[in-house]
């Protein structure tokens, strides 16, 4: 089953064709800054200054104004305001998406693939919450066999 994750990691990591409808300067501004707000959460040091960018591209998009607040080091909750309309739906819908996603429940679950090539991210909607691969079927098989090539070369 292929699991579909959220739109601002499908963003990030660039595998949602409904992004193909999106000017590409604007979309690829969004994605970089995504990304660093991504790994800042992820290390655990988001700080205002780490959210600025992709703050202002939210209000630049965002028929509803949120601002992202930064919380030990974490994305920790959303301020919201109102604002005239976003020039462009799908822009706004991601950035909606953005705020919900970091200031939801599921923002402390959204972890980087622990293959030190890749550089994608994904939300760890696992029970236990270990899931450590984007992808079992990539990341995962080729990590495992590089453990297992290893263990049994001599």
């Amino acid at each position: 089953m292929q699991v579909r994750e959220p739109l601002p990691i499908a963003l990030v990591n660039g595998d949602d064709p409904r992004l193909t409808d999106v000017g590409p300067v604007e979309l690829g501004r969004l994605r970089e800054a995504c990304r660093a707000v991504l790994a800042a959460h992820v290390e655990g040091r988001a700080t205002t200054r780490e959210l600025a960018p992709l703050n202002r591209l939210i209000d630049a998009h965002l028929s509803a104004r949120y601002t992202l607040v930064s919380a030990q080091g974490r994305v920790g909750s959303a301020r919201m305001s109102t604002a005239p309309d976003a020039p462009s739906l799908l822009l706004s819908d991601i950035c909606l998406a953005i705020v919900e996603l970091f200031a939801g429940a599921k923002g402390a679950r959204i972890k980087h693939c622990a293959n030190p090539q890749c550089e994608r991210f994904f939300l760890d909607e696992s029970k236990s919450g270990t899931r450590a691969w984007c992808s079992m079927k990539t990341c995962g098989n080729r990590m495992k066999a590089a453990r297992y090539y290893e263990r049994t070369k001599s």
